[in-house]
């Protein structure tokens, strides 16, 4: 056999021994840095969703607090109660699907709202409410 021949047959056996080692495994540092980087990226994706539309509740009670409290004239301590009731009746649901109110629950609640105000803004609120300027 030719020198050249022997020195292609070595290069061959090498090339066959190199791919006949298995690969080392993971260690624990490479586990968690993938495990990490893939639940990061899903948090990302399915918290975003969940984050804005908390937000948008907030905003949406903020701005019906600050109107309230311009027109009816409350109080800072009156508006924290307003906010308690509004945030605990009005959850937030999933994908904005709020189930509907019958006309009983959404009295009881604008009289809970207008038992937490004075008396002058409570019976503007509810005169307000019962001619069907609802502004919530």
């Amino acid at each position: 056999m030719s020198k050249k021949r022997q020195r292609m047959q070595s290069f061959r056996e090498a090339e066959k021994r190199k791919l006949r080692t298995p690969p080392k495994p993971w260690n624990l540092k490479d586990k968690l840095v993938v495990f990490g980087a893939l639940g990061s990226a899903l948090l990302v994706f399915t918290g975003t969703p969940f984050l804005s539309m908390y937000m948008s509740h907030r905003n949406t009670i903020d701005r019906r607090l600050n109107y309230w409290k311009n027109e009816y004239g409350l109080s800072e301590s009156e508006v924290l109660r307003l906010r308690e009731i509004e945030i605990s009746f009005h959850r937030p649901s999933l994908f904005g699907a709020a189930k509907p109110l019958t006309a009983e629950e959404s009295a009881l609640h604008d009289q809970q709202l207008a038992d937490e105000m004075n008396d002058e803004s409570a019976r503007k609120f509810i005169e307000n409410q019962q001619i069907g300027n609802r502004d919530h």
